[in-house]
């Protein structure tokens, strides 16, 4: 195994930190009482943009038993699920503090991995590991509080979330070695759409919201949604592939070590210049735990490698 896994997988989250920061202002600018589904369901529905370049240039490979069409639209409609968890605690906390709990993903997939795949992490890094999932609990910490204690519904959701993603890319590694990655990436695409088109119908509240905030300022919203969604396509592409070539375990803990970092960085970067449009807390001592928690993750990372 070669260097190559480890360029494609930090360059999915530096792409991932700028979609987080387009979401958070979504929903504070758009959503700022309703939790922002919508706003993932309008993102779900871009992915049909990916698929007339697959089926365009890789008609082939888009067929394969049913089965595996089954579980890898089961991996769409998983997505989209990861996804809502992600926007409602988005919509309660700070980037900068949402995305750091996305490293508890290589935990699941390494449990995951290790039954379904056989695969193994040696004792470093399965310490790296550790690492990171202290730095991530340490980021969830609430320091408003007198006493310190963990923001109970953010960490449930962001472990929702996490088991959610882990799910997907376990079921997108085992088909797609036995298969094709392209053929996989259009029976994802096409389980997410599906799972999108079903929460648009059955979902009132849901539907009513998407329709009232296109009322709103649909050119600003479609437009936004659409550059978001470029960039997400492009990341989780690059990532499905790096898990092609790497243990699964592995991929999760690089790509998602490095996101936290991208985004304090463009947290900081953002308050600073256009405060308008992204406002993180900056006060010292949540910069001071912010950092810290970064700091223990990027070492954890570091010792992965």
């Amino acid at each position: 195994m070669n260097s190559t896994w480890i360029i494609f997988s930090i360059l999915p989250p530096l792409m991932w930190s700028i979609t987080n920061h387009t979401d958070k202002y979504l929903v504070t600018k758009y959503l700022k009482n309703q939790g922002g589904a919508s706003i993932i369901i309008l993102s779900a529905l871009f992915g049909v943009m990916i698929l007339p370049y697959i089926m365009f240039m890789h008609l082939s490979s888009i067929s394969m038993s049913f089965n595996h069409i089954l579980l890898l639209m089961l991996a769409g409609a998983l997505t989209i699920i990861n996804y809502l968890f992600y926007i409602f605690a988005l919509s309660e906390e700070e980037t900068s503090v949402i995305v750091p709990l996305y490293q508890t993903i290589p935990v699941f997939s390494f449990i995951l991995g290790y039954f379904f795949l056989g695969e193994t992490l040696s004792i470093q890094q399965m310490i790296a590991s550790v690492l990171i999932i202290f730095g991530s609990i340490l980021i969830s910490l609430d320091l408003k509080s007198t006493k310190l204690k963990i923001k109970n519904k953010i960490l449930f959701l962001m472990l929702s979330a996490s088991l959610m993603a882990a799910l997907t890319s376990l079921i997108f590694k085992y088909v797609a070695i036995k298969e094709s990655y392209w053929g996989s990436s259009f029976w994802v695409f096409i389980g997410l759409i599906l799972a999108a088109i079903i929460l648009l119908i059955f979902v009132k509240k849901w539907r009513q919201e998407l329709i009232q905030i296109l009322k709103q300022d649909k050119f600003a919203i479609i437009g936004l949604n659409t550059l978001n969604e470029v960039m997400n396509i492009g990341a989780s592409l690059i990532f499905s592939y790096a898990t092609l070539i790497a243990p699964l375990a592995l991929v999760a803990v690089i790509s998602n070590g490095f996101q936290p970092i991208f985004v304090l960085l463009f947290a900081l970067i953002f308050s600073i210049f256009i405060p308008k449009y992204v406002s993180e807390e900056l006060s010292r001592k949540h910069l001071i735990q912010k950092i810290i928690s970064v700091v223990i993750i990027f070492i954890g990372t570091y010792l992965l490698n």
